[in-house]
């Protein structure tokens, strides 16, 4: 076999490499990566979280 095909075979199930930085992470409601809200791993925009945060369980002081 050549290098490269046992490079390939080396690297496995990895494929394609996971995307990262901001563009990785976006809003479960709209889709947005904007204003993101990943404390607690709600992953929701800013905007999202004040339309449903009461239902949720959080309240304004």
């Amino acid at each position: 076999m050549s290098s490269k095909k046992l490079k390939q075979k080396a690297r496995g199930a990895q494929g394609k490499k996971a995307p990262k930085g901001k563009g990785d992470k976006k809003c479960r409601i709209c889709g947005t990566s904007r204003g993101l809200i990943h404390k607690y791993s709600l992953n929701i925009c800013r905007r999202c979280f004040r339309e449903c945060a009461e239902e949720m369980g959080f309240s304004k002081y």
